[in-house]
């Protein structure tokens, strides 16, 4: 004979003959697993390279395994040039439950400003500064009269791209800088620079 129980416990079996003599008597404990319910595994966009957490939930008294082979309930990752699905096991006792998330990729980070050209025209006065340079924000300083760095002209672009400078106004005497940068939704580049001394002063 078969016997169904529904809950946990400790249950006694006792089998007699039929002129009420016990043949066998034992006892049996049984243990019910609880069902893993609502376990969960959080999802991240953001730029290549950089660092997000996923974080899994509702495995209460449980251990959380990543796909990646990491435990805890927390998985910090670098994003790489694509999106991927990263799983995670919940296991509670003998039962155990996947759930997955993903890493998307919301875009690259900036690529590197240039300067490709710099070059100060003293033909006349004032004297002018030309140049060409890859990225969004340019920004040209120099001398003053009672300033180490007293001239700023910039130039900010919505977009990067490889851009044609020219400043012209420069009166005094001494050295130039031109700073680039590239911009982006996921940050900005490094800034690189150039100089160029300017040795004619205009009245």
């Amino acid at each position: 004979n078969t016997l169904v129980v529904s809950s946990a416990g400790t249950y006694s079996v006792t089998v007699s003959n039929a002129n009420g003599c016990t043949v066998v008597s034992n006892s049996v404990t049984i243990s019910q697993n609880t069902a893993i319910t609502g376990f969960a595994v959080s999802s991240a966009s953001a730029c290549q390279g950089q660092v997000v957490t996923l974080m899994a939930s509702n495995c209460p008294g449980g251990t959380v395994r990543w796909s990646t082979g990491s435990t805890g309930t927390a998985l910090n990752l670098t994003v790489g040039s694509s999106t991927s699905v990263i799983t995670a096991t919940c296991t509670i006792g003998s039962c155990s439950t996947t759930a997955s998330g993903s890493v998307v990729v919301g875009g690259l980070q900036p690529p590197p400003a240039q300067i490709l050209s710099l070059r100060a025209d003293e033909s006349g006065c004032p004297v002018q500064l030309t140049g060409q340079g890859v990225g969004t924000s340019f920004v040209f300083t120099g001398p003053g009269s009672n300033l180490p760095v007293a001239y700023v002209f910039s130039n900010i672009f919505r977009l990067g791209g490889t851009y044609d400078l020219k400043v012209t106004g420069v009166m005094k005497p001494g050295v130039y800088t031109l700073t680039a940068t590239y911009r982006n939704e996921c940050g900005t580049s490094a800034p690189v620079s150039r100089s160029v001394t300017v040795g004619r002063s205009c009245p």
